[in-house]
């Protein structure tokens, strides 16, 4: 298998993430001729990419292209993964990597690889297909053009870190969900001061975000560790003032089920969607 590497990787370990790259597709029975890493340093360079190797994206108006690669850049911490159902014909499995943060980590490609495994077992088409319906549903409900643009991603970015955990399970990989969903709250708590000043619906998608990251798969066999997870960041969403929106949205990802299903998604992305509108209206 050739790993192909695109654009500046600045100082991550390029070795090592090959090494790592290999290691986690074996995990999964994954068998290619070739996987690309790309790195970038900004929404634009996610932009340019969407534009070249990105199914749809020529389609998109200029203001909508630039809106979804800056939501994109800004929620991604370091990696993400190019599904096939996205890809143009003929591109192989893609990985971005970011430069604006720390070294990428073992469990952050292993992560990513997962969403290659939802591939081969159809996941990923189904969570498609899901935020298709809603897409097409709420987005001429929403209460400005811009805010939907840039919380759309957000959301779906959830819901495909969630299944790729989920696939982990399925593999057996218990361990490495936990640990992986460890190290992103400790970096979430790190990196967001509670004087931090955002705006209102980015209030309400990082208390989301954090939920995902609070809420075990199904298949997920140890769910006392949902607790120890919860440890971690409850007292800071009680200083923000935002444990009662947890609450709220922790119920309706708690309802997700396995394997994925386009109705079960629809129905909960729809819920997240109407609570958010119904956070922005109260504010």
């Amino acid at each position: 298998m050739k790993i192909k590497i695109i654009g500046n990787p600045g100082k991550q370990p390029v070795e090592t993430l090959k090494v790592w790259l290999e290691e986690s597709l074996k995990k999964f029975n994954l068998l290619y001729p070739e996987v690309w890493l790309i790195f970038i340093k900004n929404a634009k360079q996610i932009e340019k990419i969407s534009q070249k190797y990105e199914k749809g994206v020529k389609n998109l108006s200029q203001a909508e292209k630039s809106l979804i690669a800056k939501a994109k850049f800004a929620y991604l911490r370091k990696a993400i993964y190019i599904p096939e159902y996205s890809r143009e014909k003929g591109i192989p499995p893609i990985i971005l990597i970011t430069r604006k943060e720390g070294e990428i980590s073992e469990y952050d490609i292993l992560d990513e690889t997962a969403h290659i495994a939802e591939d081969e077992h159809g996941w990923n088409k189904i969570k498609s297909e899901a935020f298709e319906i809603l897409l097409r549903d709420y987005q001429g409900l929403w209460i400005t053009p811009g805010e939907f643009f840039s919380f759309f991603p957000w959301l779906n970015m959830q819901f495909f870190d969630f299944f790729s955990n989920e696939m982990m399970c399925q593999y057996g990989l218990i361990t490495e969900v936990f640990r992986l969903r460890e190290e992103k709250l400790n970096h979430w708590i790190k990196q967001y001061p509670l004087k931090k000043k955002v705006l209102k619906i980015e209030y309400f998608g990082t208390i989301m975000a954090v939920v995902f990251r609070t809420t075990l798969p199904p298949s997920y066999s140890q769910k006392e560790d949902e607790e120890k997870l919860e440890k971690i960041v409850i007292d800071h969403i009680r200083q923000m003032g935002m444990e009662e929106l947890y609450r709220e949205i922790k119920t309706i990802v708690s309802g997700l089920e396995s394997p994925p299903k386009v109705a079960n998604i629809y129905q909960c992305g729809a819920k997240i969607i109407e609570l958010a509108q119904e956070f922005l209206e109260k504010q």
